[in-house]
């Protein structure tokens, strides 16, 4: 008698252990990418010049915190616990480069470094900020079974190390029937850390997923910057396909 209890008890007890398990996935795919908040422009202004003793571009963009989306690539790799009933409990590590736009409309002409005379012309082209960041995502949340397919809703705080940070583009101003401009150096920012707040959501079915998730930064960009008062935050959204390891 007490065996035919017994057993069924110790039965109901490991099925929910059993359900546990821990996931191992890669994900890749497009990052769309764009700065937010009163210093975020979507049109910008050049200031350029001639230098005639090196063959690299001269100048520098007035505001190349673009507001407009940009476009970049990102990878990564997570570790995914799955409770007993479908809780999620997540650790992400990965890598993304990033781009944001702003339009040009104007460029501040100098045929030298050395000259006293400059100035304005109508142009056209674009500028971009180009950042590379080193991601850390902390996720909580849960599996819903849908039909044939699982479905993961995951929330929680996102690191960031940001570095490589360069102010890039190019395009024509209206001088001498038309002249090319072009730009490419690095970009002064106070802090390389960000703080987001990010959630997604991931579609499987058998071991490949289509995944979205958004990055909603907390760190101001310009944050102490002399001469700068305004803020821009960075907002990130990705869309990939990943695939459970095991």
């Amino acid at each position: 008698m007490k065996k035919t209890i017994l057993v069924p008890l110790l039965l109901g007890l490991a099925g929910p252990v059993a359900a546990q398990h821990t996931e191992y996935n890669g994900r890749a795919g497009l990052g769309l990418f764009r700065f937010s908040g009163q210093g975020a422009a979507s049109v910008s202004t050049i200031s350029y010049y001639n230098d005639y003793l090196s063959t690299g571009p001269n100048g520098f963009a007035s505001n190349s915190y673009g507001r407009e989306v940009g476009t970049g690539f990102m990878v990564g790799g997570r570790m995914q616990h799955v409770g007993s009933h479908n809780g999620l409990f997540a650790l992400d590590i990965g890598y993304d480069r990033m781009r944001s736009q702003a339009a040009v409309n104007q460029v501040d002409y100098s045929s030298s470094l050395f000259s006293s005379f400059r100035s304005w012309y109508p142009a056209d082209g674009t500028i971009a900020i180009i950042t590379q960041n080193l991601t850390a995502f902390l996720g909580a949340g849960h599996r819903f079974q849908v039909g044939t397919v699982n479905l993961d809703l995951l929330a929680g705080p996102e690191a960031a190390y940001v570095f490589g940070v360069k102010q890039k583009g190019s395009g024509s101003f209206e001088y001498n029937n038309g002249t090319s401009w072009k730009i490419n150096q690095s970009e002064v920012i106070r802090s390389r850390g960000d703080v987001r707040l990010h959630a997604e959501v991931t579609a499987w079915y058998e071991k490949i997923g289509v995944t979205a998730g958004y990055s909603y930064g907390l760190i101001n960009y310009q944050g102490g910057l002399y001469g700068s008062d305004a803020a821009v935050y960075s907002r990130t959204l990705r869309l990939g396909m990943t695939y459970r390891v095991r």
